[in-house]
């Protein structure tokens, strides 16, 4: 991320659709939001375009969110959208403030059912965390929920830049594992 003036507001540059508040929030979220896309898809290329057409949906509707908060949970209840309509074979750009009978949706459900996800997805998640080593599972918190770099968990941690791509590329693969063992949760997730 490069770096920002001191007096850098994300939220208010985004309001105003600076590309630079964008591009703040996309490094921010995009690695929650993967995530996420991975343990509903299992595949590593599905879980990136849907990421990626969920900050189109976020560009196109930033007008609409109110707080650093809606933003989140617009993330994650368009990807989900965006993950249900691929299942059926529609265009992932149409609809995506819709539900599914293509009426607008209503905003409060909108943000009860975000949660929701956010919550279950978390949940799942943490189940496949549990999984991991001591020092991958701190590698993986500091990245994914921490925010931080690869560079300052490295110092954080005491370790190679590389050996922290490695444990996040390892870890990636053993979370994924899990999540295609704990199949009928993410099913549930899904469709329940």
């Amino acid at each position: 991320m490069k770096i920002m003036k001191a007096d850098f507001r994300p939220f208010e540059s985004f309001k105003r659709g600076e590309e630079e508040g964008f591009r703040y929030y996309h490094e921010l979220h995009y690695p929650r939001i993967y995530l996420y896309m991975l343990g509903m898809t299992l595949d590593k290329d599905d879980a990136d375009e849907f990421t990626h057409e969920a900050f189109i949906a976020l560009s196109l509707n930033y007008q609409r969110i109110k707080d650093e908060q809606h933003l989140l949970k617009f993330l994650y209840l368009v990807a989900r959208n965006i993950f249900f309509r691929s299942l059926r074979g529609e265009k992932l750009h149409q609809f995506v403030l819709l539900d599914e009978d293509h009426d607008v949706v209503d905003e409060p459900r909108m943000m009860e059912d975000a949660e929701a996800i956010k919550n279950e997805a978390l949940e799942l998640l943490g189940e496949a965390m549990k999984k991991l080593s001591p020092k991958r599972k701190a590698v993986v918190e500091l990245y994914f929920y921490q925010d931080m770099k690869v560079r300052a968990i490295a110092a954080c941690l005491r370790i190679s830049e590389q050996t922290v791509r490695n444990h996040l590329s390892e870890s990636m693969k053993l979370m994924r594992a899990c999540l295609i063992q704990e199949k009928g949760k993410i099913n549930c997730l899904l469709y329940g």
